[in-house]
């Protein structure tokens, strides 16, 4: 199944890379802690070994560092229909974005599932809120791509595409959300 693979890297630093890896539409993956399906992962090049980061992810598309902060990460992800999300992954704990417990998409059946009953909070789940998320009554079928530093600007702003909304976004949010809760 390619739906949902993710597949991201992004280099830490000389020993440390991340990569990200959706949920092949596994729905029980992502919150089960013995898969790597629904995660990122930290990967150490020397011992070759990984330990989970985060997880409850669903298709995560994009990765980069905060330039002001080594131990956050900004994650973009393809959510289920209307749940686009940006996360905010602070490497120095865990971190659940509560996927499929959680999310503020529908499925594209629009049918309820059982294994992935797509809650409308996060927080109320005991998982992370995403720091943003596009509804799809708004931005219709838009796809979330990646996400980059932008570079050209001093404040901390990014720039976000999309795939089907064919939207370009610069964003600054950092300023205002330091550290993940």
């Amino acid at each position: 199944n390619a739906h949902q693979t993710g597949g991201e890297l992004l280099k830490l630093n000389e020993d440390e890379i991340l990569l990200s890896l959706g949920d092949f539409r596994q729905y029980n993956k992502a919150q089960d802690p013995n898969s790597i399906y629904g995660k990122i992962l930290k990967f150490n090049l020397i011992n070759y070994s990984y330990e989970v980061i985060a997880s409850g992810v669903r298709n995560p598309q994009g990765l980069t560092k905060s330039p002001s902060d080594n131990n956050i990460i900004i994650e973009s992800e393809h959510g289920p229909q209307g749940g686009d999300e940006i996360n905010i992954i602070n490497l120095s704990r865990k971190n659940n974005f509560g996927w499929p417990i959680s999310s503020y998409g529908n499925h594209y059946d629009d049918t309820y599932k059982e294994d992935a009953p797509l809650n409308k909070s996060h927080k109320e789940f005991n998982f992370l809120e995403p720091l943003i998320f596009w509804p799809y009554e708004i931005v219709g079928s838009h796809g979330i791509s990646d996400i980059s530093i932008n570079y050209f600007n001093e404040s901390e702003s990014y720039f976000i595409s999309t795939l089907n909304g064919r939207v370009l976004y610069e964003v600054t949010f950092f300023d205002n959300y330091k550290t993940a809760e």
